[in-house]
């Protein structure tokens, strides 16, 4: 267990870890002293892990020296600052007046496996430093493959279908072609503009569009130019749209979104296009109006919405039924502009993003059976003993109780 952070961001709660789940967090450690055990090494690394469960005998219950071939202890390194700067020289950390030398601000469990055969090795990097007021402690585990490089891994997003935190997978169309969707495990996931430290847009990282992650994202671009025109504004709206949307409207290729997550399957039924509400026009025009400089008919965001509801027999996981981008009306931007000969007049526009998922289920209900029913016929004859050649009637109040005794005996 790992320890996460409560309503305050307190180290409060626990975190159970799962197997293949890789997992990041970080919370608030304020209790700075000896008796608080998450403080120090030998609570992260003082068991052994089992290497496979089919090999492990539960019904013992007495103690005994677990193998080496089914019990693998932690193998602990201890780092400063950083997790790349590590070596296996035991440091001992205390507390005294609210201060602690040597504890463990960060945690780092790398975990070599080989699927369903198990576990191989575990290994602990403690990032080792000094506190004397409240800090975030750091925790992360990553699974990695047992000889195998990690162009040959790709993690799936769920199966059969998609799970919650699981990244939107995208695949290609090629125009004039067959109708198969080809899946690209380098570029195969659906992607955001991301900021940088300074707020600008990075040029190679974008954020991984997760299932059932709402969010919004933002971020700005700058085209320095040394001549202003309409072919500016129009380079600022090329690049804007670029990282809005990736190429999604390339005319070569049409973009597709996995219904279940499946990026093996080539069929097309298994896939998605993307709809759009329109194509953002391409006539931007340019003005300067003074000392300031203007485009005219610039889109600078827009808004992601995700179809998807959840499988009737799986109930943790869920199919895409329809995606749809909006664009942002077309604005007018302007700038000031520079006031000296042969300046650079700086375009910068605010870039975002948002998403949003919607759950189109229909809510489980319950049903009723309704009683059978009873349908009974009598024989032609049934009133023949009570006949005879008289005109006397029988009293319908008679054939009314033998029917009912007919009924209650069935």
């Amino acid at each position: 267990e790992f320890l996460q952070s409560g309503f305050t961001g307190i180290c409060t709660f626990k975190k159970t870890l799962r197997y293949l789940q890789n997992w990041k967090g970080a919370c608030i450690q304020n209790k700075l002293t000896n008796i608080n055990p998450y403080l120090f090494t030998v609570t992260f690394s003082n068991f052994t892990v089992i290497k496979s469960l089919p090999s492990f005998n539960d019904t013992l219950t007495t103690n005994q020296i677990c193998q080496s071939n089914i019990c693998l202890p932690v193998r602990i390194h201890y780092c400063l600052k950083s997790f790349s700067a590590c070596n296996g020289t035991s440091i001992s950390g205390f507390c005294m007046n609210s201060t602690c030398i040597n504890i463990v601000k960060g945690l780092k469990y790398v975990i070599s496996h080989n699927g369903s055969a198990g576990i191989n090795s575990i290994d602990a990097y403690f990032n080792i430093g000094n506190a004397s007021h409240t800090f975030y402690q750091y925790f992360e585990v990553e699974y990695k493959w047992l000889d195998s490089s990690n162009t040959k891994i790709f993690a799936r997003s769920g199966n059969p279908s998609y799970k919650m935190g699981k990244p939107i997978i995208i695949g290609i169309s090629h125009a004039n072609t067959s109708d198969n969707i080809f899946f690209n495990r380098t570029d195969g996931f659906f992607t955001l503009p991301l900021a940088r430290r300074n707020g600008e847009c990075d040029q190679i990282n974008r954020h991984v569009v997760l299932f059932g992650e709402d969010m919004k994202l933002a971020c700005s671009i700058k085209l320095f130019i040394k001549n202003f025109t309409a072919l500016s504004c129009a380079e600022l709206q090329n690049l804007t749209m670029h990282l809005l949307i990736n190429d999604f409207l390339n005319q070569h290729y049409s973009t597709y979104i996995s219904k279940l997550g499946n990026f093996s399957s080539k069929n097309d039924v298994d896939w998605l296009q993307i709809m759009f509400d329109r194509i953002p026009r391409n006539i931007i025009t340019a003005y300067t109006v003074g000392k300031r400089i203007l485009c005219s008919g610039l889109v600078t965001s827009m808004h992601l919405n995700v179809i998807y509801s959840i499988l009737s027999k799986h109930k943790t996981n869920y199919k895409i039924l329809g995606v749809g981008i909006v664009f942002s009306k077309e604005e007018d931007i302007s700038w000031p502009k520079c006031a000296f000969q042969n300046c650079t007049d700086v375009l910068d526009v605010n870039i975002i993003s948002y998403v949003n998922f919607h759950d189109v289920s229909k809510p489980s209900k319950y049903h009723f059976a309704g009683g059978p029913n009873l349908d009974l016929t009598l024989p032609y004859d049934f009133f023949y003993p009570f006949l005879n050649n008289s005109t006397a009637k029988i009293p319908s109040i008679l054939i009314f109780l033998i029917m009912y005794i007919l009924w209650i005996s069935i």
